[in-house]
């Protein structure tokens, strides 16, 4: 489902820091995954996550990683805050599980004095930042299991 066009973009990089979670040692036994036999490998995960961070540093940006708090799923933050250009969402995920990590993200991005910050408040609007696309020109958003109509109603009303 497509809201807005965005005028054609002409610069690549708009963003100078990427911000991201640690690995929370529950994440093998904690993390909500669609297919439960599916195993996490904690020492592969942080392994792979370190080189996320090393290649995002590699281009230039500055990495803030927060901590997990004790939250499993934490390390997917796309699904808790969409930022397009100077504007943020902190959604309302749609696992409930997950709405303790929103208070951290919150604050942290309030604290930047950088961005236009917009937060779902109503727990019946749920939307994962997974499930929401831009192109750089338009706004793609699935529903699912985690994304509702209203959800995606809160983000057409802040893009």
């Amino acid at each position: 489902m497509m809201f807005k066009t965005f005028p054609r973009v002409q610069k690549l990089r708009w963003y100078s820091t990427a911000l991201m979670r640690e690995i929370d040692p529950s994440l093998d036994v904690g993390a909500l995954r669609k297919i439960e036999s599916n195993k996490v490998d904690v020492s592969i995960a942080r392994k792979q996550h370190d080189q996320l961070r090393s290649a995002l540093q590699n281009i230039g940006l500055n990495v803030v990683t927060l901590p997990s708090k004790g939250f499993a799923d934490s390390v997917f933050i796309e699904d808790i805050c969409i930022i397009i250009k100077n504007t943020a969402l902190i959604t309302c995920p749609g696992a409930k599980s997950r709405r303790g990590e929103i208070e951290a993200v919150n604050t942290y991005m309030r604290g930047l004095h950088a961005f236009t910050i917009h937060n779902v408040v109503e727990p019946d609007a749920t939307i994962d930042g997974g499930d929401v696309l831009f192109t750089g020109t338009e706004i793609f958003v699935g529903i699912s299991e985690r994304t509702n109509k209203k959800g995606i109603q809160k983000l057409s009303e802040c893009f």
